[in-house]
């Protein structure tokens, strides 16, 4: 790497770094709502990162929405309904299920796409010329299975999907395990992922903060295992360990082994 592409790399860096505080204070300054704030905090960085790497928009387009769509529609659901957190106000009249908002829905596809295209940007750089993988696939057919199976559950008898304690349970089982998993497979990606990580660290802290300040979710339940507070806001400790601190990684992962198959092909 040449000085000059040293130093625009770390102004990018920079740039990216202010952009959670800058993104903060122009929440609070236009009491932004939480569609809003995605814009802020997830949208203009997307839009950055697009234009830098044009090549790898459909690649993350395509995984952000099929793990971002139907998988946040069953998580957002059982944490509303167990009360491990809620968000009160949308935009529009309607949520899927009575519950779901487009916030929401909106926010999981955004932050899906901003983790892989920084990864991608930053640490990665590698360009996926197959837009859907066989493991893709795979991945589509099981969300598509597990959603089907939670649809029938949630019109003939709700009650049988109220999970006590969803969060940890969620947490353990799908953010935990895999990065476990991945360390164990491929400690060489969960380098990588780390620093990803260390970055989304920050900025989730702070959009966190943002959040519970302006109201855009809270945490009416009882079923967790401790709370932590920050800055003026409690919340509780699964949200900072398995949101703030491993979500990242999680979501690394799930995008490492679901593309690379394709990368071990195309590197042949």
């Amino acid at each position: 790497m040449t000085n000059t592409q040293k130093r625009k790399e770390t102004i990018e860096l920079t740039i990216f770094l202010l952009w959670p505080i800058i993104a903060a204070v122009s929440s609070f300054a236009t009491k932004a709502n939480l569609l809003a704030s995605v814009l802020i905090f997830y949208g203009l960085p997307s839009l950055y990162l697009s234009y830098k790497m044009k090549e790898n928009i459909k690649n993350a387009a395509i995984f952000s929405l099929i793990a971002g769509i139907l998988p946040v529609i069953m998580i957002d659901y059982l944490g509303h309904i167990t009360k491990a957190w809620v968000v009160p106000v949308s935009i529009l009249p309607w949520r899927v299920f009575g519950v779901v908002t487009l916030e929401v829905i909106v926010w999981s596809i955004g932050a899906l796409y901003v983790t892989v295209m920084f990864y991608e940007y930053f640490l990665e750089r590698h360009i996926t010329h197959k837009l859907v993988t066989p493991r893709l696939k795979y991945l589509l057919i099981i969300i598509i299975a597990l959603f089907s199976v939670f649809l029938a559950k949630v019109l003939t008898s709700p009650q049988a999907v109220h999970i006590p304690h969803f969060y940890m349970w969620f947490g353990l089982i799908f953010i935990l395990l895999p990065i476990i998993a991945e360390g164990v497979n491929s400690p060489q990606h969960l380098t990588k992922f780390f620093k990803a990580q260390a970055y989304f660290f920050y900025l989730n802290v702070i959009y966190e903060i943002t959040a519970l300040k302006q109201g855009w979710w809270s945490f009416p339940g009882q079923e967790f295992i401790g709370w932590v507070s920050i800055s003026g806001v409690t919340f509780p400790l699964e949200e900072l360990f398995f949101y703030i601190m491993l979500m990242v990684l999680a979501l690394l992962t799930y995008f490492e082994f679901f593309e690379r198959e394709s990368k071990k092909r195309e590197n042949k």
